[in-house]
């Protein structure tokens, strides 16, 4: 029987990380809409206690209806409600990072073509206002809803908490002298 070992180069497969939506009423900054949104900072919760040394941005956004002043100041108050949460459950405020975006990143919906992620649309102030023309109130609020967000991103993988306890350096009992032979 003969051994052979084969270096095979992959390439790797990239996929995105859906996390679940946290999503607000209009105008608010709050964890109150009805999709529960704790329940979606839980799942992040879980994560970064199964991963303790992921630094995260949370990203939070707006839809386009109010001044941008106003949307990015409400951005940057959804980022912070969702990192106060997290710090309330135990996570260290060192391990995330809020950051509000207000309507300046639209949500990028994207597919698959031909085995690859690309975006489809973009759901930007003149792409929903043609698209829901002559539709319902309700899909055009459906839309605007999908901006109102926070996502989640991994900034890195190599937090090492300064309050941890360091760990104890094992000690080697001295040897003692052997007594040499006479």
């Amino acid at each position: 029987a003969r051994t052979f070992n084969v270096n095979i180069c992959l390439k790797p497969i990239e996929r995105e990380v859906r996390f679940p939506d946290v999503l607000y009423l209009l105008g608010k900054a709050d964890l109150e809409h009805p999709s529960n949104p704790r329940d979606s900072l839980n799942f992040l919760y879980q994560t970064l206690i199964d991963n303790p040394t992921f630094v995260i941005e949370l990203s939070s956004h707006t839809d386009y209806r109010g001044s941008d002043q106003a949307n990015q100041k409400l951005s940057e108050a959804r980022a912070k409600s969702c990192v106060e949460y997290l710090i309330s459950k135990g996570i260290p405020a060192a391990r995330m990072k809020a950051k509000g975006y207000g309507e300046k990143r639209p949500l990028e919906v994207k597919g698959l073509v031909d085995g690859k992620v690309v975006v489809l649309y973009t759901l930007t102030e003149a792409y929903i206002n043609k698209t829901t023309k002559g539709q319902s109130k309700e899909e055009y609020e459906a839309m605007m809803q999908k901006n109102r967000r926070t996502v989640f991103s991994v900034l890195s993988k190599d937090f090492v908490d300064p309050n941890a306890p360091a760990t104890p350096t094992p000690t080697t009992p001295p040897v003692e002298p052997k007594p040499e032979d006479e």
